[in-house]
């Protein structure tokens, strides 16, 4: 190695992926937000609708001006590395902007004159789902919601993988096998090869490669939130307990 040249880090200057490219400003900068926007809709939607507001359109329109209060505010701008994981972040910023919302039920929609990227489309499809549980922690909450939304990019990734070898059945069959619900039995090789109709080595050895890919766009996909490998490290045993 040449004496000026210094060794490669392993997260270079543009981590953070989505919110550093977000603060360039180029042409892209849109499609930027609207990928990041479309990840964490959901996540936060659950949040505000869980814990501030007693109706559907009242969450909507407190999320939808909290992505723009982002945006206004700049406040994507002032991510710095030192600040670690990503979803800390989004969680401080939206408490901080919901106790400085004086009244909830007073909300005003609010649209940027060229529009802000898909959030009208996003607000106005079907909300996600949000699990009403009484005395529920609503950090905990939302930790949950961000784990199922990254899930569900690293899946869309995953299918889209697989259906480039053409192995799409071996997503199915990841997910019947390692998604199950929570108290739901794990099912045998025999059990998957007689649903899917593979035998025992296929499906030993299609969870073996799908399991290679899914930890591998798993670690792509937090490596994009987080500023060091030790918050890398941090937010895949926080969030999958791996």
């Amino acid at each position: 190695m040449p004496p000026s040249e210094k060794p490669r880090a392993l997260f270079p200057d543009t981590s953070w992926g989505l919110i550093l490219r977000c603060q360039e400003r180029d042409e892209a900068f849109r499609v930027h937000l609207d990928q990041l926007f479309r990840r964490y809709w959901g996540p936060v939607y659950a949040y505000v609708r869980r814990n501030w507001a007693n109706d559907d359109e009242t969450a909507k329109d407190l999320t939808q001006a909290f992505f723009l209060s982002l945006i206004e505010r700049e406040a994507i701008d002032d991510v710095a590395e030192a600040r670690g994981r990503f979803r800390h972040f989004i969680l401080r910023a939206l408490k901080n902007f919901l106790c400085s919302t004086k009244r909830h039920a007073n909300a005003k929609k609010r649209r940027p004159a060229q529009g802000l990227v898909s959030l009208d489309a996003i607000a106005a499809g079907e909300s996600p789902r949000v699990a009403q549980v009484l005395g529920s922690d609503g950090d905990a909450a939302f930790d949950e919601d961000w784990r199922r939304a990254i899930l569900a990019v690293v899946l869309d990734g995953l299918r889209r993988r697989a259906g480039e070898v053409g192995k799409q059945v071996l997503v199915d069959l990841f997910v019947a096998s390692d998604l199950a619900p929570p108290g739901e039995k794990r099912p045998s090789y025999e059990d998957l090869a007689g649903r899917f109709g593979l035998t025992h080595s296929q499906v030993r050895n299609g969870l073996y490669w799908v399991r290679q890919e899914f930890e591998s766009q798993l670690r792509r996909e937090i490596q994009d939130q987080v500023a060091s490998e030790d918050d890398l490290r941090l937010e895949i045993q926080d969030l999958f307990g791996r």
